[in-house]
């Protein structure tokens, strides 16, 4: 199985930046996002973030965080 390495998360911008993890296809709130920096989590706005496993491979270790602002 392949690591969906941890996104992280800048808690004074306030930006979730997802790594590129082949095989690993990141969703935020159910909606497919490319690896990279978000836009910046707006008051009262959580993010779920998940990794899913695109065909062919298989994710072990967490797969899936919240950020709330």
């Amino acid at each position: 199985g392949i690591f969906a390495n941890q996104p992280s998360y800048n808690s004074g911008t306030h930006v979730i930046t997802l790594p590129a993890v082949t095989g690993v296809q990141w969703k935020i709130n159910g909606v497919n996002k490319s690896a990279g920096a978000q836009p910046a989590l707006t008051t009262g706005q959580t993010a779920n973030v998940t990794a899913v496993a695109t065909t062919g491979y298989r994710i072990t270790g967490d797969e899936d965080w919240v950020y709330n602002y």
